[in-house]
């Protein structure tokens, strides 16, 4: 999981300079986790980690890091 998190920070290096609007789609979120409990499992853990993202991104680009 936290792999796939590396891609997207990776896939939006690459789109920097474009307007990206982020949403949890059913492929997000998390299933198979070790019990319904666990803090990855379902829509939760994927929506607070794309939003999360999202701002990061959006102050990296205002301040000029990005």
């Amino acid at each position: 999981m936290l792999e796939q998190w590396k891609c997207w920070d990776e896939c939006m290096q690459t789109l920097k300079g474009y307007e990206v609007y982020s949403c949890v789609g059913n492929h997000d979120n998390w299933w198979a986790a070790p019990s319904k409990k666990d803090e990855m499992y379902g829509v939760t853990y994927a929506a607070k980690e794309q939003v999360c993202r999202t701002v990061i991104t959006a102050l990296k680009r205002k301040t000029g890091i990005l």
